[in-house]
């Protein structure tokens, strides 16, 4: 059991990074290139990033199906996400930025993946 959980948190660490760095490229792009607003690349990006890492985390990281059920979960978490980092960096926007990317950067993927194995997926 032990080892399922870190070859699923391997790939779920993984998916993220490629993730991450996908959503940075695209944003940029579409905002040097693009002429977008930093909201519109956002958005854009979000849903690209979305679809990739609901997609490649239900098929590779906890190798399941893709299915409405847990289609709707994973958006429920990816929804929540967005709450915490905006609550985080609203509480943090004065007094120091970095705490409150220190603490969205270390909490975020624990509760993430968490969510996601337990109740998402129920792996």
């Amino acid at each position: 059991m032990r080892k399922l959980v870190a070859i699923q948190l391997i790939r779920f660490a993984v998916v993220g990074a490629i993730a991450t760095l996908t959503h940075l490229t695209l944003s940029l792009l579409l905002i040097l290139e693009g002429d977008f607003t930093l909201i519109s690349a956002n958005i854009i990006a979000f849903v690209v990033v979305f679809s990739f890492s609901y997609f490649t985390n239900t098929s590779w990281s906890f190798s399941t199906h893709v299915s409405f059920k847990n289609f709707k979960k994973y958006l429920c978490v990816a929804l929540g996400n967005v709450l915490f980092i905006t609550i985080v960096a609203s509480l943090f926007d004065k007094e120091s930025n970095v705490v409150g990317v220190v603490i969205i950067a270390i909490t975020l993927p624990i509760f993430s993946f968490t969510l996601q194995k337990w109740w998402v997926y129920k792996i």
